[in-house]
């Protein structure tokens, strides 16, 4: 008996060893793997940054053609103008000049969310058409949640500060600079 439980512990701190030597395996594995990776990591960074040096270089290089070009056009518009000729550009000079940028279009926006905050300090995020009136709003705003009482409070945006009062409740969101997004406050007056 005592032999079998001498075997059984033996086997048991066998199957303990055998299992932390397979953990330790994994673990050196999963290191090595975690290098590799990093490693990795690190190469595609250098391609990038040596990449990134070329694409500088070749643009600088475009640069300083254009500016001895535009430089030697100068000089040569110098030189006729000092030798009493009419001083005509070169074709090269228009070529140097660098291109100016289109201007964009502005984009057209087709929604205005107004975020409200209410007196009891709730807020209520609201879309309306660009081309409605503070007006709306204000109506709006009365029905959700002033209980369709119109008077006795306005609608604000803190910044810039500006209180719309009924005499500005004729004025277009997009007029007032409302579009696409704004946060107003219900106000006591």
């Amino acid at each position: 008996m005592e032999k079998r439980i001498v075997d059984a512990k033996a086997a048991k701190a066998a199957a303990v060893k055998a299992e932390a030597k397979e953990l330790e395996q994994k673990r050196r594995a999963m290191g090595k793997e975690a290098a590799e990776t990093k490693e990795a990591r690190e190469k595609l960074a250098r391609e990038r940054e040596i990449a990134d040096r070329k694409r500088q270089k070749e643009a600088d290089k475009e640069y300083k053609k254009k500016l001895q070009a535009k430089i030697a056009a100068e000089k040569e518009a110098r030189k006729r103008k000092a030798a009493g000729e009419d001083p005509v550009p070169s074709p090269a000079a228009p070529a140097a000049s660098a291109p100016k940028p289109e201007a964009k279009a502005k984009k057209v926006h087709t929604e205005c969310v107004i975020m409200v905050k209410m007196l009891d300090g709730l807020s209520q995020k609201i879309s309306f058409k660009p081309d409605e009136t503070i007006g709306h709003v204000h109506a709006h705003v009365a029905t959700l949640a002033m209980g369709g009482q119109l008077e006795g409070w306005a609608l604000c945006s803190m910044f810039p500060r500006e209180v719309y009062s009924k005499e500005k409740h004729g004025m277009t969101l997009k007029e007032a600079g409302l579009v696409p997004k704004a946060q107003l406050v219900v106000q006591k007056v």
